[in-house]
């Protein structure tokens, strides 16, 4: 389904403005939460902001230029050529997920926020950035079933936990299918893949699997806590 609008806001949690942050972040309409609290940062995004990768790029071959980063003779200015360059720049060409984006990502669309995290955590110019926490909708004008939508995310260097507001309906259909005919192997699968995406969002491999253990002796104390209850 294609909306016609989409409007988002949220907070950034950091330690300074740099020009980092300006060049990735700009168009998304920053201001500061207060005057005296440098550390949050609104930003907003409006069916008519332009938060494409091709402005994006633009303001990062500025600070390319400002950092005196040479690009080769031959680039036709794409964003990948400028994003290697700053890679190199700041010793992040090794970082798992900044080559993922380089390899994988399609920068024909909109940026999305939590590229620009990743980004920003590997061109680090001291702003320390630390979280980002946001809220969207979405609409279409004329009134159709599900004509609205939402998205939300918490984006840190620790854990990356992101939905939409057609999961919880996506998830209780599939499971209420599985209940229905019995299927009691499918709706556990149902639960784990839920469960498993919310770990996965933990970057650390140590912590993640204690949490995993934790969780799987937590959930054998469900049942009989349930049977008491009732």
């Amino acid at each position: 389904m294609i909306f016609d609008s989409y409007n988002m806001s949220g907070v950034m949690v950091l330690n300074n403005v740099t020009p980092v942050i300006t060049a990735l972040f700009g168009a998304f309409n920053m201001k500061q939460v207060c005057p005296d609290d440098n550390g949050r940062i609104y930003i907003t995004q409006k069916t008519e902001d332009n938060t494409s990768w091709h402005h994006i790029n633009d303001a990062l071959l500025i600070l390319s230029s400002q950092l005196g980063l040479l690009l080769p003779k031959n680039t036709d200015r794409k964003i990948k050529d400028t994003l290697y360059a700053l890679a190199t720049y700041f010793n992040a060409t090794q970082h798992e997920k900044l080559t993922l984006i380089l390899e994988d990502y399609p920068f024909d669309s909109k940026a999305d926020l939590y590229a620009l995290f990743i980004l920003a955590v590997c061109f680090d110019d001291g702003h320390g950035l630390q979280e980002i926490r946001f809220e969207g909708g979405w609409k279409i004008e004329r009134p159709q079933i599900f004509g609205f939508g939402g998205n939300g995310a918490f984006l840190s260097r620790e854990i990356v936990s992101i939905g939409t507001s057609s999961q919880p309906i996506a998830i209780g259909e599939k499971l209420r299918a599985a209940i229905l005919n019995n299927d009691t192997e499918r709706a556990a699968d149902i639960i784990f893949s839920s469960l498993s995406f919310l770990l996965l969002g933990i970057h650390d491999n140590k912590i993640r699997t204690v949490i995993t253990a934790q969780l799987a002796n937590q959930l054998q104390t469900v049942q009989p806590h349930l049977q008491h209850n009732n």
